[in-house]
């Protein structure tokens, strides 16, 4: 839990790379806490680096499927892609 709260300090003060630093230790030490990987996943789509994304986002999913902010975490990256069919198709599995 430290090294989650350390990544998201760094995150909020812009210091993204050291935040990576911290999630990813997070993502170690638990690799079964289902929050690290769209928190990570959310890191990465700031830096533009969406295929490294999108793994975590679906990991994050496999172990936390009801996650609402996993789905979140997955609709913000169809909206940066621009594939909006996407969002909706989803949206309309995870709720039906």
């Amino acid at each position: 839990a430290s090294n989650h709260s350390l990544g998201s300090y760094y995150e909020a003060n812009g210091e993204l790379d050291k935040a990576e630093i911290y999630f990813r230790k997070a993502l170690k030490k638990d690799p079964t806490y289902g929050g690290i990987y769209a928190t990570l996943a959310n890191l990465y789509m700031k830096q533009g680096r969406y295929d490294e994304a999108l793994p975590l986002i679906e990991q994050q999913l496999t172990i936390t499927p009801n996650s609402v902010f996993a789905h979140v975490a997955m609709a913000r990256f169809y909206q940066e892609k621009q594939e909006y069919q996407k969002i909706f198709n989803n949206l309309l599995k995870n709720v039906a």
